[in-house]
Parts: structure tokens; C-alpha cells; sequence
């Protein structure tokens, strides 16, 4: 998630809300931890938010900036992760594919 600090610390609030609306139903809750990797094909061309991106530090592996929000802790038990995403709509290489079709085949 990245939006401007005020609406990203309303959006965090929110999530507890709308994952106990969701608890009961069948659909599929999952958190997408970001990396940003040194790597990454996308930080080749460094252009707009990647670039800032890359000089904070942010979503660098093994920072916090990576790591799942702590207020969603809570409700692990209904959230799947899925791990290993390396920059923004990289899911290649990931089992999301496989988590939603075997929730809904």
C-alpha cells in the first residue's frame, strides 16, 4: 500500500473492521508482502515512485518496510500470505495462483 501518510494510517485502522465483516464469509483475504530487490527488473529503469523508493530503503527485503502490517496479526488465522512478490504486480513465481484456485475451482 502506498498512499499519502494520513490516508494510509485510515486505511490500516479499517482493516480489522473489514476483515471481521469478511470472517464469515468464503471469500478470499490475502496480504501481498512487497520486496523491492536490488535486481528487480522494474528498478532498472528508475523512474518516478521506484526511484524514491530505492533512495528511502522502503520495501527493502529483511526491513520492516517488508514485512506483513502488525494490526493484521490478529486475524492470521483468516488472511493467507503470500510471500516472495519482488516489486509492484509481480506475482510470478508466487503461490497466488494456486491459493485462489484451490478456494475457487
Amino acid at each position: 500500500m502506498v498512499e499519502e501518510p494520513g490516508r494510509a494510517d485510515e486505511v490500516v485502522r479499517n482493516m480489522p473492521l473489514l476483515i471481521g465483516a469478511l470472517r464469515p464469509t468464503p471469500v478470499t483475504i490475502t496480504t501481498t508482502v512487497m520486496r523491492l530487490e536490488a535486481d528487480c527488473r522494474a528498478m532498472s529503469d528508475m523512474v518516478c515512485i521506484l526511484n524514491t523508493l530505492e533512495e528511502s530503503g522502503a520495501f527493502r527485503g529483511g526491513t520492516c518496510g517488508a514485512a506483513a502490517i502488525d494490526r493484521l496479526e490478529a486475524s492470521r488465522d483468516r488472511i493467507d500470505r503470500v510471500d516472495s512478490k519482488v516489486g509492484f504486480n509481480a506475482f510470478a513465481n508466487t503461490r497466488l495462483h494456486d491459493l485462489l484456485v484451490a478456494r475457487h475451482p
